[in-house]
């Protein structure tokens, strides 16, 4: 793994994911229990966090740091790319130190978060 590397997932929330989400969380919103208009309901903004979860996952990072930035809403339905950009590497003796942002982008290509963290990649996993 190098600066620069970049992973992507995508993800499409149903009102299923939402309705499981609330059932961990306990948020049971309106925005998130009444559908609009056009029959959806809001994404937890952590919900769309996990996207990267899964990157993180397949890499074995282990979470230090995160902050998030949620600039619009978005609907299930909606199908949401993370990106994740690794933005600094630092090797150690028993672990690999990671800087990395995150893009999220609805379909229609719009920023809807962004996200920072910093965390580890155990060498030796056991």
């Amino acid at each position: 793994m190098k600066m620069g590397d970049t992973f992507t997932w995508k993800r499409t929330f149903s009102r299923g994911d939402v309705l499981a989400f609330s059932n961990i969380t306990q948020d049971f919103g309106s925005l998130h229990t009444i559908p609009n208009q056009e029959g959806h309901v809001r994404v937890h903004s952590l919900l769309i966090a996990s996207i990267a979860t899964k990157m993180g996952g397949e890499l074995n990072f282990f979470s230090k740091s995160l902050e998030h930035t949620f600039m619009q809403p978005v609907y299930t339905g909606e199908t949401i790319q993370c990106t994740m950009t690794i933005d600094d590497v630092q090797s150690f003796e028993n672990e690999t130190s990671i800087e990395m942002s995150l893009a999220f982008h609805n379909e229609f290509g719009e920023l809807v978060a962004t996200g920072h963290g910093t965390g580890d990649i155990p060498k030796n996993i056991s």
